[in-house]
């Protein structure tokens, strides 16, 4: 029920079909790990299904265990709804550049590494066409 505290067989099910790793000890564990390899779980003993969670304990687990943005969360996950977790988004890859623009950049412009990574693709590419064009001494005030 939302704005009430689970039972920890809802907890169960919560993970269960949100795509939580399930490993059995003596306890259950949950674990699921996130792109940028953040991670959430939590573990369930044996026999306690039925149980209501405390309030002090709802809240460390759907906050601090499971990572949800909001305890809201929970509820719609628990119908297997889409919910949010408060993992910070992994950053983007940086734009790799093609082989022949690497070659051109490090053999004819005779850039370094950091110069290199501090090219967009775009700006790379512009260097490429000048070259190519016989015009990379040229500014565009020159033109």
């Amino acid at each position: 029920m939302p704005g009430g505290r689970p039972t920890w067989g809802e907890v169960r099910r919560f993970c269960e079909g949100q795509g939580f790793a399930k490993r059995e000890t003596d306890h259950t564990f949950f674990d699921k790990t996130f792109p940028g390899g953040e991670t959430a779980g939590t573990k369930i003993s044996r026999g306690v299904d039925g149980e209501t969670l405390t309030k002090a304990r709802w809240t460390l687990v759907w906050r601090r265990q499971l990572r949800l943005k909001s305890e809201n969360d929970f509820w719609r996950g628990l119908e297997r709804n889409t919910v949010e977790y408060d993992i910070p988004v992994p950053p983007a890859p940086p734009e790799t550049l093609p082989d022949y623009l690497h070659r051109f950049l490090t053999s004819v412009r005779h850039l370094t590494q950091d110069e290199i990574a501090a090219l967009s693709k775009d700006e790379a590419t512009r260097l490429w066409y000048a070259h190519l064009s016989g015009t990379e001494g040229e500014s565009e005030t020159d033109t």
